[in-house]
């Protein structure tokens, strides 16, 4: 049930924020909420990490063995493909076709998104005709890709891998894409190396919740719950910093890794 609120908080602030894109209507007390709602795609990276490593964690806690990966890649498919290929057809049909027709930038655009390699290139991710926010699910696919790998790792050696991840997120953000400018910069905003911190938290959460529902009895847990106030209200002031920033995206950039912490 709290994975399915997250979600719904993630999803909802997200959506908000494109609709108050369109519409302009004042949210009021929730403005910095919604006007940087972007944020919580990262929250959704973050806890599609959370469940998929939940049955290991829980693994781990009763003793068994490690739990493996046969017919992870093919249920991921079947969960994520049909309706993410619909939604291109849909942007396809309804609108990049009527837009102009099928062009050659469009006959490049297609392919590249029917295989999940849009953010791959600044063209099929920046200037799309199939809709820009395609692109969770291409780094998404990634993580997908290489999660039979990072579960091995995670469960043989999780600190070690948890810390391989963080650095890697903080080398890619620190030693390389704060440093580009313009498309370069823009095309390395949201790549896979600067979410690898954040799915080392999604990861790591699940380890943490399941040792202390263990470890808390039941009358202790409702000691948690001004954790999530408490949290929320981290999260408002940290969305209002960045509303009013004048780095715009630079500051999710470097306040990715302790933004998805909060969450």
């Amino acid at each position: 049930m709290g994975a399915d609120l997250f979600r719904t908080l993630a999803v909802g602030l997200v959506g908000w924020f494109h609709i108050w894109q369109q519409t302009w209507i004042s949210p009021g007390v929730m403005t910095p909420m919604v006007r940087t709602g972007y944020v919580w795609v990262d929250g959704m990276i973050l806890l599609s990490a959370f469940c998929l490593w939940l049955p290991y964690a829980r693994a781990r806690l009763e003793g068994r063995p490690f739990p493996g990966c046969e017919g992870f890649w093919r249920r991921r498919a079947v969960r994520v493909l049909p309706s993410y290929w619909f939604c291109v057809l849909v942007t396809l049909v309804f609108f990049a076709l009527p837009d102009g027709g099928l062009t050659a930038r469009l006959a490049w655009d297609l392919p590249s998104h029917m295989t999940l390699l849009h953010t791959l290139h600044p063209y099929t991710y920046l200037y799309t005709q199939l809709g820009i926010v395609l692109w969770t699910v291409g780094v998404l696919a990634f993580f997908y890709l290489l999660f039979p790998l990072l579960a091995r790792g995670f469960w043989r050696r999780p600190c070690l891998t948890f810390l391989a991840l963080c650095t890697g997120q903080a080398v890619y953000t620190w030693g390389w894409a704060l440093r580009q400018s313009g498309l370069v910069y823009q095309a390395a905003f949201n790549q896979l190396p600067g979410f690898l911190g954040v799915w080392a938290l999604g990861m790591a959460g699940a380890e943490v919740y399941l040792r202390l529902a263990a470890a808390l009895k039941p009358a202790a847990r409702w000691l948690a719950v001004p954790v999530i106030p408490a949290a929320l209200w981290v999260l408002y002031r940290m969305q209002t910093d960045l509303m009013y920033s004048k780095t715009g995206q630079r500051w999710q950039l470097e306040w990715r890794l302790p933004l998805a912490a909060v969450m």
